[in-house]
């Protein structure tokens, strides 16, 4: 399957990838920052835990309705709006005084992100089967940019000019990248292929349980996501900016991963299923080495967790997208419904997993088995009705 590169749709793709960058970047910037709120507030790692599922019970408020908007005005219009909304959530994250305030700004940043996911995946989708697997691992790798950016960046900032002023800046910047997009070239969506389904493939991911390996697979991610920089500074003695690069690496490789995987769907549309099943034993093995406190470990799970556990992303919208019977905004927006489920259930699960045993390394076995299960799920999910092809 080819690609037509024409200049609306590089624009698209361009424009998307960069929206959801800026958005990423700010989201998990309020995890990157943790061991510096932690000194100053004197909050437990249970506690900290709260920080991500606040933020995705604002995604999985948004999600749905956020995919259905994209589809009746636009990816462009509803992303921009969702960049606003996040850029105020992450503004009032940095002037917080105590941690509820935190957990609040985190809310309102979870709201515009769940308009923002769906919307800027109507923006790349190419209205067919053509390349959908490719596109949206590239505006998904945006995702896991965003996020190294900030582990990389953000510590060395809040060091040098504090946690809340480097918070500050990253919510200008979305704000900045919204405007930028709502002033950017109209795309028409008129002769846009709705995107249906690809029925001569034979290929389908049925919903039950296919929504259950996003719901894995995110609440394992995000559970990581949000608790690597506390665990890599209290349980393995890496310093803030140590902790930050490691954050960044699993991110990095993920951004490489996504787009790789998004190839190798649109290689197999027979069979979109391959990539997520690659992703589901990658986070196994992942998670199963991160439970080892050691340097040598860690570096292991940022490779086996940036290359699956944070890698399924794009090639699973192209499976969805692929499968749906709806217009495609409603479909990735009722994907990503489950997909913020988990990211709220991971943490919690987390949070109660280091309130009763205080064990880290019961935590990351719990999430490698949390993966196993997301395997197994997309296995069952996955329903071939024609032969595979090599």
């Amino acid at each position: 399957m080819s690609i037509v590169w024409a200049p609306f749709q590089s624009s698209r793709l361009v424009m998307g990838t960069i929206g959801i960058t800026a958005a990423s970047g700010g989201l998990f910037g309020l995890a990157v920052v943790l061991p510096f709120v932690v000194h100053e507030f004197d909050v437990s790692p249970a506690i900290v835990a709260l920080v991500m599922p606040a933020i995705y019970i604002g995604c999985f408020s948004t999600s749905v309705a956020g995919g259905k908007a994209a589809d009746r005005w636009g990816g462009a219009r509803v992303s921009a709006l969702g960049l606003v909304i996040m850029s105020a959530g992450v503004g009032v994250a940095s002037q917080a005084g105590m941690m509820a305030v935190y957990l609040a700004g985190g809310l309102i940043t979870g709201i515009g992100y769940g308009v923002v996911n769906p919307s800027t995946s109507v923006m790349v989708d190419p209205g067919s089967g053509g390349g959908r697997g490719m596109l949206l691992g590239v505006k998904q790798a945006g995702v896991t940019l965003g996020g190294a950016l900030s582990g990389l960046l953000l510590p060395v900032f809040a060091m040098r000019v504090g946690w809340a002023v480097a918070l500050l800046g990253a919510a200008v910047l979305q704000m900045v990248v919204g405007v930028g997009i709502l002033a950017g070239p109209r795309v028409s969506l008129a002769g846009r292929s709705r995107a249906l389904g690809e029925p001569a493939e034979g290929y389908r991911l049925r919903p039950n349980p296919g929504s259950l390996y996003g719901l894995t697979m995110a609440g394992a991610q995000i559970t990581c996501v949000g608790l690597l920089v506390v665990y890599l500074t209290q349980d393995v003695g890496l310093s803030a900016v140590a902790a930050g690069f490691v954050f960044g690496s699993v991110l990095w490789v993920a951004v490489v991963a996504r787009i790789v995987w998004g190839v190798v769907s649109d290689r197999r549309p027979h069979n979109r299923s391959f990539p997520l099943q690659m992703c589901g034993a990658l986070g196994v093995l992942g998670f199963a080495a991160l439970a080892v406190p050691r340097p040598a470990f860690v570096a292991i799970a940022a490779l086996l967790i940036g290359g699956g556990a944070a890698a399924w992303n794009g090639a699973y919208l192209a499976a969805v997208i692929a499968s749906a019977d709806l217009g495609e905004g409603a479909a990735v927006g009722r994907a990503l419904l489950l997909v913020n489920l988990g990211c709220i259930v991971g943490p919690l699960v987390a949070s109660a997993i280091l309130v009763s045993t205080d064990s880290w390394v019961l935590l990351w076995l719990a999430m490698a088995a949390v993966q196993g299960l997301g395997l197994i799920a997309v296995t069952r999910a996955t329903s071939l009705s024609s032969p595979a092809l090599v």
